[in-house]
């Protein structure tokens, strides 16, 4: 079980591997962090990072671009934790 209280896996069609998970406990949502291997020979560069918001089903509901480090990953989903509630629809 995660420090966050979500210990559920599930299957990733996109071969990555989620390494840390960030739950909502009032929705049952969460982020999931995970490093998918890239191709090198194809992008010139090593593996990418990424999030995923999933539903408390499992469901994915939002999926970031590729970050080329942990670090930036984890600050994107920190922003979105911290501001996505009360961001307005344009």
């Amino acid at each position: 079980m995660s420090s966050q209280g979500h210990s559920t896996r599930h299957p990733d069609s996109h071969g990555g591997q989620p390494v840390a998970e960030a739950a909502n406990d009032q929705t049952g949502a969460w982020f999931e962090i995970y490093r998918a291997p890239a191709f090198p020979a194809a992008t010139g560069r090593g593996d990418e990072w990424g999030w995923r918001l999933r539903a408390a089903d499992g469901q994915i509901m939002a999926a970031s671009a590729p970050h080329d480090f942990l670090e930036k990953c984890r600050s994107a989903v920190a922003a979105l934790q911290a501001f996505a509630a009360g961001a307005r629809i344009e």
